[in-house]
């Protein structure tokens, strides 16, 4: 999908969130992630559908369904499985699901923590804790494209990758205004109400 379809597709869902009235919003969360999906899913070939679902029906993890839809939650769900207790899978992939850059000095470099390497022979998911989700999407592409890949470290790449696009997507999610990747941005929005039957 092009950049210019995923802004179009952005307007229509913010759109849509700003007619729903004046209920709290909240961020991308599932529902966020799960039409990032249902769109991937509609644009996938059908040789790339199969290849995917292929992968996710080795899946095992009670954390999602294995449906590509139901694994673009996954990621948030593993991260936050020992958020409250051990936080070894929080604080090993916390960071992975946003880039801050700044906005009024905009440096990838320095927002990817100086885009750390992989080192030889790690698995990208077992990879530096401080690291960014641009760094994360491209190590996780090449193990999918790498024939060497294992099998577990293929289907953990792909469940990633389905989570990662989607917070690459996210409104607010990749600039940093010091304001919490957007959760600290306060926006209202007045909504005229016609009266259809007149």
């Amino acid at each position: 999908m092009s950049f210019g379809r995923w802004r179009v597709f952005a307007s229509i869902v913010l759109a849509g969130v700003s007619l729903a009235g004046p209920n709290a919003a909240f961020g991308w969360g599932d529902k966020g992630h799960q039409i990032v999906g249902a769109v991937a899913v509609h644009y996938l070939t059908p040789v790339s559908k199969q290849g995917v679902v292929a992968i996710l029906s080795a899946d095992t993890d009670p954390l999602t369904g294995h449906t590509i839809v139901n694994e673009t939650t996954w990621a948030d769900r593993y991260r936050d499985s020992d958020r409250n207790t051990t936080k070894v899978r929080y604080n090993q992939t916390r960071e992975w699901h946003f880039v801050d850059i700044e906005i009024t000095t905009p440096d990838i470099n320095a927002a990817c923590f100086g885009t750390p390497s992989l080192p030889t022979g790690t698995p990208a998911s077992a990879g530096p804790a401080r690291d960014c989700v641009v760094g994360k999407i491209n190590q996780f592409i090449v193990e999918l494209k790498s024939p060497v890949t294992s099998p577990e470290e293929r289907l953990l790449a792909l469940k990633f990758l389905l989570h990662f696009v989607g917070d690459m997507h996210q409104p607010l999610h990749a600039s940093d205004d010091h304001d919490a990747g957007g959760n600290q941005k306060n926006v209202t929005a007045i909504i005229k109400r016609t009266n259809a039957a007149t």
